[in-house]
Parts: structure tokens; C-alpha cells; sequence
């Protein structure tokens, strides 16, 4: 074998060995870039598993659909809030007004946020 061959087989290995890592951490980043989601006493807990799961199974693998509900969700909460109103959650027996609210409001941003994060990968 030629010193020149001997380069070009190595200039691959390298490449290729580059190629991997790139991989590896890319893929590795991309499970781990989104937040994890908010506690609230308002939804049961939930995990990135389950909610992609769920968006398979419910949305036909449709983010758009999940994510409209969550943002809906928010702009109507947001709405409430702006106008001095109060929430009832009749599933749950309460209702919620001021700081309870604004709490409401501070998770589903972030809830709305991860779901974006998720529905991007």
C-alpha cells in the first residue's frame, strides 16, 4: 500500500469517526433540549414519553392539533386573567382568580413551550 492510500484510509477513518460523534451528540442533545414539563395541580403528571405518545395515538402523530389545544388553553386563561375574571374547573371543584391564576397562566407557557420543544424532534 502507498503512503498516499494509506492517508486517504486514514482521512476517511477520521472523517468517519467524526461523523459518529456528530451523530451521537447530536441525536443525544435533541432528546434531552427540551425542558421538563411543569407541576400543576391542574393536569396529572405527565412525561415527554407519555405526551408523545399520546399525540401518536390521539393526533395521528398531528402536533399541531395538541399544540393549538394547549395554546387555546393558555390565550383563553390569559384573556380571563386580563379582565379581572376567574377560571372554574368543574372537573376538579374549584375556581381560581389573582395570584392562583397567574400561576395557572406561568405553567401553561412553559407547558405550551415544552410541547413546541417536543413537537419539533
Amino acid at each position: 500500500m502507498t503512503e498516499s492510500m494509506t492517508f486517504k484510509h486514514l482521512n476517511r477513518l477520521v472523517l468517519a469517526s467524526i461523523l459518529v460523534v456528530f451523530a451521537t451528540t447530536t441525536s443525544l442533545a435533541q432528546a434531552t433540549e427540551c425542558d421538563p414539563l411543569p407541576k400543576s395541580e391542574f393536569w396529572s403528571t405527565a412525561t415527554h414519553d407519555s405526551i408523545k405518545s399520546y399525540v401518536k395515538r390521539k393526533h395521528d402523530g398531528d402536533w399541531a392539533a395538541y399544540v393549538a389545544k394547549w395554546q387555546r388553553q393558555l390565550d383563553s386563561m390569559k384573556a380571563i386573567h386580563e379582565r379581572g375574571g376567574s377560571a372554574v374547573f368543574k372537573s376538579k371543584g374549584m375556581t381560581i382568580s389573582g395570584e392562583k391564576l397567574v400561576e395557572y397562566v406561568k405553567a401553561l407557557e412553559a407547558r405550551v413551550n415544552v410541547t413546541k420543544c417536543l413537537a419539533g424532534q
